[in-house]
């Protein structure tokens, strides 16, 4: 039977009470003695308590088990098909991603296997690889030269068409919005990495957001037209002075825009929410166990952590 957007809203409304950091709880694991003190706050919000207990400094290790229990909850409580597509098709793509790698690279490694996401694609066999899957490889293969980077460009393009074909049937006007917009972002994102490389943005462009690809040229050309190319439209507070600015300010964009309809109980709108929010959350997770493995200072890493904090209540 598959649930209603009620029914999900009032799951994940008593999840979200319990299951998501908090501010405090951020400060808390910042002040922390060490890596194990640090980790032990997770289990104030459910985090599972036996790894925690027996890896407390492996955070990929604790942070992959969560992300594993967020993926099971919001396929149980997703009743829109194209939606957990979307959702979804994330996974299968980084895993695709990482087996054409190693597969490239004549070796897939203990640690690149540790990689892949357990709940998706987890063999390179083109036979059974799923079609859109399939699709992407021969599309690489058709290339006369690529090397890793390229790899990563064609692949991410892949997955947002994929996505931008599925975005019309999502029930949800305001998350079908969210994926559109993250569309614009990875275009963006896309031409800043292409204009390092020297290659042409264009070849890697996705349809399906708002943004043209002369406007996302201008706003990553790096001189006096990129401020004013995102004027006009709802992308002008991006940052674009560098990569990382823009990465920290695209983040941020997102999350607010996955605010759109939260109250709203009828829909799902809700549960995609709370499943933007933990994406977040593990973000804040990884870097502060991570700067408690490497003893880096308690300033350290409240730097590391700007434009993530903000986002937690």
């Amino acid at each position: 039977m598959i649930p209603s957007a009620l029914y999900a809203s009032g799951a994940i409304a008593v999840r979200s009470s319990r299951n998501l950091l908090t501010k405090t709880h951020i400060r808390n694991m910042i002040n922390a003695g060490g890596a194990t003190d640090a980790a032990k706050i997770l289990e104030e919000v459910d985090y599972n308590r036996e790894i925690i207990n027996t890896n407390p400094e492996n955070d990929d290790l604790i942070i992959a088990d969560e992300r594993a229990r967020t993926v099971k909850t919001f396929r149980e409580l997703c009743g829109d098909r194209a939606l957990l597509y979307c959702v979804m098709a994330k996974y299968e793509y980084h895993n695709l991603k990482t087996l054409y790698k190693a597969r490239t690279l004549n070796n897939l490694k203990k640690s690149t296997a540790e990689t892949l996401y357990p709940f998706a694609v987890h063999s390179f066999d083109m036979n059974r690889l799923p079609i859109p899957l399939r699709s992407a490889v021969r599309t690489l293969e058709s290339r006369a030269k690529f090397d890793t980077a390229e790899i990563d460009l064609g692949i991410d393009m892949a997955l947002y068409q994929d996505i931008s074909a599925n975005v019309k049937n999502i029930k949800t006007r305001s998350i079908a919005d969210w994926f559109r917009a993250e569309i614009d972002i990875v275009n963006l994102r896309t031409y800043f990495k292409c204009r390092a490389l020297k290659l042409n943005g264009e070849d890697f462009f996705v349809k399906g957001g708002l943004l043209k690809p002369s406007t996302i040229k201008t706003a990553t050309g790096n001189d006096e037209n990129s401020k004013e190319a995102l004027r006009g439209t709802p992308y002008a507070a991006l940052q674009l002075t560098s990569i990382d600015d823009f990465e920290s300010s695209a983040a941020e964009y997102l999350v607010q825009k996955s605010t759109a309809g939260k109250n709203n109980i009828n829909t799902l709108a809700p549960l995609f929410h709370w499943y933007v929010l933990k994406q977040e959350e593990f973000k804040a997770v990884k870097t502060i166990l991570m700067g408690k493995r490497f003893g880096f200072s308690k300033e350290k890493t409240r730097d590391n952590l700007r434009g993530v904090y903000d986002k937690f209540e």
